[in-house]
């Protein structure tokens, strides 16, 4: 399912896009920011999420603009959001697989993104997040977001480094997921 083209600003703290996810199926969380490691991150969550059957949520979170610093819970300019679903929609075009996923939702947050995917792996099956490797010492764990992630998710974490490639990953003889 392709993601909605455009995101609408809500009265609370996120834009969602696409249907309701039904709450039977399995559920992979995943963390974006435009960065090269998080479409890697978004690429592996896609494959996992064909694998196991699973719905896929996008969660971007972080500083929208002066507008909504410091005010947990305030609306995501209507700009911002625009510029996240395209960015969102850019990094799904670039993964043949995002066909084969049932359902897929992305959402706007202003809360802090450690806070924002912590609180969205309630109830998840896996949350999924890209390291971007680094000189620093909390580089070694993925940074602070991956690092907080991997401490109080309330589900299993994946991290996906910079060499993994989802491309890498078994194929059947007729191409897909999974041998």
């Amino acid at each position: 399912m392709a993601i909605a083209p455009s995101l609408r600003p809500s009265k609370g703290k996120a834009v969602q896009s696409a249907p309701a996810a039904r709450r039977d199926s399995p559920r992979v969380v995943v963390g974006v920011d435009g960065s090269p490691a998080s479409e890697r991150a978004l690429a592996w969550a896609v494959h996992e999420a064909v694998l196991r059957g699973a719905r896929v949520e996008i969660i971007h979170a972080g500083d929208f603009g002066p507008s909504t610093n410091d005010q947990p819970g305030a609306a995501v300019p209507l700009e911002w959001a625009e510029h996240v679903g395209s960015l969102v929609r850019t990094s799904l075009a670039r993964i043949p697989e995002v066909e084969l996923v049932a359902d897929l939702s992305h959402v706007a947050s202003t809360e802090v993104a450690a806070r924002a995917l912590i609180e969205a792996s309630r109830g998840a099956d896996l949350l999924v997040v890209g390291s971007h490797d680094g000189p620093y010492p909390d580089h070694a764990r993925g940074g602070a977001v991956t690092s907080q992630c991997i401490r109080a998710a309330h589900c299993p974490v994946v991290v996906v480094r910079g060499d993994i490639l989802v491309t890498d990953a078994p194929r059947d003889p007729a191409g897909h997921p999974g041998a």
